[in-house]
C-alpha cells in the first residue's frame, strides 16, 4: 500500500463528463481514479452527481471546459441579464 499522499486535483466539468462515459462503459473506479489522479470515492461522487453534471453541461453555458464547480449565483436573474 502506497502511504504517500497525492496532490489535490480538481477536475473540470469536461473531465467529469469523460469519467461518466468511462463508468458507463464498464471501467473500474480504481482504473479511472488512477488515470485522473483522484480517489475512488471522488469517482463515486461524480457518479452520484451524474444528473446535476449532465444538466449543467447540456444547458449550453459558456466555459464548461474550464469550469470546475456547479455553484450558481445568488442572483440568477441578474446574472442572466448581465
Amino acid at each position: 500500500m502506497n502511504m504517500s499522499k497525492r496532490k489535490h486535483n480538481t477536475l473540470n466539468l469536461e473531465e467529469k463528463v469523460k469519467i461518466l462515459k468511462l463508468i458507463e462503459s464498464g471501467e473500474s473506479f480504481a482504473n479511472i481514479a488512477s488515470k485522473y489522479g483522484v480517489g475512488k470515492s471522488t469517482v463515486g461522487d461524480i457518479k452520484k452527481n451524474k444528473t446535476k453534471i449532465l444538466e449543467y453541461v447540456s444547458s449550453g453555458d459558456k466555459g464548461v471546459g474550464s469550469r470546475k464547480t456547479l455553484k450558481l449565483s445568488a442572483y440568477p436573474a441578474m446574472e442572466k441579464s448581465l
